[in-house]
């Protein structure tokens, strides 16, 4: 939502496309149907082997024809960023350097939404009844550049919440 806003502001946006927070939701409903124990661990597993719906792998295929290699696959989840804490480094990003392996990066960018790492910070930070019933993650699928540095833009500081801060 954020890169649509900056795009029609005029910012140079990489292109890419967005698979939408209900991707998620479909998979995890189709791993309730076969899985009656809910884990993260299962989740997480099922996830990365459990094939995409075909209507998502031929979106996919048809969005990904249009974009230039290498591409970044990375999450975008709704809990990530707010003002009461931060998911930064929880979720995966992969870099995918041709379009033949878009939908297993793209699975492991879904199956992080289940990872070691989200089970502690979720309940660390007191959002795990939240997080599981509701499960909210997009995953974004940009062109990457190879740029001479890199910015990490905090709209408030990770430690002491008041300062904007930027890391490169």
């Amino acid at each position: 939502a954020i890169l649509h806003y900056l795009r029609k502001k005029r910012f140079n946006v990489l292109p890419g496309f967005v698979v939408p927070t209900p991707v998620l939701q479909e998979c995890i409903r189709d791993y309730l149907k076969v899985q009656t124990d809910f884990s993260f661990e299962h989740a997480r597993d099922y996830l990365i082997k459990a094939p995409l719906p075909a209507y998502l792998l031929e979106a996919i295929r048809s969005k990904a024809s249009h974009r230039a290699e290498p591409l970044i696959v990375r999450s975008s989840g709704a809990l990530e960023d707010s003002q009461s804490h931060s998911f930064a480094g929880i979720f995966s990003s992969i870099k995918q350097e041709t379009k033949e392996g878009l939908e297993t990066a793209l699975r492991q960018c879904l199956a992080s939404y289940f990872s070691r790492e989200a089970l502690h910070y979720t309940r660390r930070i007191c959002v795990y009844q939240e997080y599981v019933s509701s499960p909210k993650m997009a995953v974004l699928v940009q062109e990457q550049i190879k740029p001479d540095i890199s910015v990490t833009y905090f709209s408030f500081h990770p430690v002491n919440g008041e300062d904007i801060f930027i890391e490169y």
